[in-house]
């Protein structure tokens, strides 16, 4: 392990909860996994509102090179349904709204397979509704074509992430309130929480401080800026804008019970219950259920563009930790490792393989999903790779039995399946957040 050096750019000398091996383990995560002269990001941990860490690290802009500063300011995404659901909740307590409304009761129009469809069903991606991609439509066009379709599974019966539930969402809120869903987040939750560097931008607003954002090519040996437009207007499912610092404050004020009670925020933090009466992952408008080394945890997670962000709240500890990336990658198992190194639980740092080239070889090939999308696995230089799209970081195979493994760069572990003969057919995956959940099976194809 790495010393920590206190003349490291970007990392807070406030940092006295953190011993300095915990500290070392956190510089020597993050060089190992981003390099300085490509896109990088920063890093902030925090304990009851309290920064323990802050860092820069990276380059915030490729083409007029610029070092990343730690209060920079990206999309965090998907994030944004945080504040949706909070803003929603805020109604709740109001009562103005209930979580078991029927949503036909403010959606003009709605098609009989909506009619049992609840405002709790679209908080916890639990509608069946299919998703509707494109922000070159808008949020009426993505509703109206939202209706052509017919439900993917009957509500409350499954989880599904899909951004036209929050879509949904917002334009109920903008019909309670009269005002958009961008004004409500700014009027709810920035400005009483006094959030700085937090915004809900349009006709594309000059935000300072905004770094650039980037996706790898196609072999991953070079990054393509990949422009985030802030043109596009400020959804229930996306939008805003912000750092890392003042997403601590947004998980202080909310675990302070500054924007909604605290028994509110307790229930939107539990898994919802399907309609079997097993729990989902999903809370209201969190990732829930999840835990860090046996801690619980509330996390969600955004993808804009090339930006990818992760804010993890360590629920028992008051622990916050975020990790906002320039760079289409795995912020968020960046953020469970150093959520486990702050809880000083660290996860294994080196695994050598343990099976031969020959039996990792028989590993290669390619697989389909239950839904019938291909994933590829590939040899390279005697190590297995699983090669995404979408320009992610690839991910090695790591055996550290004879046919199990973790993914590096992620929290997925995983067993090879063989036949009699002991033949691959197919690889069972499963996220270390959530042990108790299904194992997702891949099968082999070529």
């Amino acid at each position: 392990m790495i010393l920590a050096l206190a003349a490291i750019a970007g990392v807070s000398a406030a940092a006295q909860d953190l011993t300095p091996q915990m500290r070392a383990n956190i510089n020597q995560l993050i060089d190992k996994r981003y390099k300085s002269d490509e896109p990088g990001g920063t890093v902030v941990i925090a304990r009851n509102g309290k920064i323990l860490y802050q860092r820069g690290f990276g380059m915030a802009r490729l083409e007029q090179p610029t070092p990343m500063q730690p209060d920079m300011i990206f999309s965090i995404g998907s994030q944004t349904k945080q504040f949706t659901a909070v803003c929603a909740l805020q109604l709740v307590e109001q009562g103005k709204l209930r979580v078991a409304d029927k949503i036909s009761r403010y959606i003009d129009k709605c098609p009989t397979s909506w009619q049992d469809i609840t405002i709790e069903n679209l908080l916890t991606h639990s509608s069946g509704i299919s998703d509707v991609r494109g922000n070159n439509l808008s949020i009426t066009d993505r509703i109206d074509t939202a209706k052509t379709r017919p439900l993917a599974y009957k509500p409350g019966t499954k989880v599904f992430y899909a951004n036209i539930e929050f879509d949904l969402l917002g334009f109920i809120l903008e019909k309670i309130s009269g005002e958009s869903i961008a004004v409500n987040i700014k009027k709810r939750i920035i400005e009483p929480l006094g959030l700085k560097n937090t915004y809900a931008p349009d006709h594309n607003m000059q935000i300072p401080g905004l770094v650039s954002c980037y996706i790898r090519g196609r072999d991953s040996s070079f990054y393509i800026n990949n422009p985030n437009p802030i043109a596009v207007p400020v959804t229930g499912a996306g939008g805003l804008y912000s750092n890392t610092q003042d997403i601590a404050a947004w998980y202080e004020g909310l675990t302070n019970g500054k924007v909604i009670k605290k028994e509110t925020l307790a229930k939107a933090w539990q898994p919802f219950i399907l309609a079997d009466g097993k729990a989902s992952k999903y809370g209201y408008g969190w990732d829930a259920g999840g835990m860090v080394q046996g801690s619980p945890i509330a996390e969600h997670g955004g993808l804009s563009g090339g930006f990818c962000t992760d804010a993890l709240y360590l629920i028992k500890e008051h622990i916050y930790v975020g990790v906002f990336l320039n760079q289409r990658t795995y912020a968020d198992a960046t953020a469970q490792e150093l959520a486990a190194i702050t809880l000083g639980k660290p996860y294994p740092d080196e695994i050598v393989n343990a099976m031969t080239i020959g039996e990792i070889q028989a590993c290669a090939g390619v697989y389909k999903d239950s839904g019938g999308a291909e994933k590829r696995f590939n040899l390279v230089n005697g190590q297995l790779y699983y090669v995404p799209g979408g320009g992610a970081l690839r991910s090695r195979f790591a055996f550290y039995d004879k046919d199990k493994f973790y993914l590096d760069n992620t929290l997925v572990e995983g067993e090879v399946v063989r036949d009699a003969q002991g033949k691959v057919t197919a690889v069972k995956l499963q996220d270390k957040r959530f042990p108790a959940q299904p194992q997702l099976t891949w099968t082999k194809t070529i």
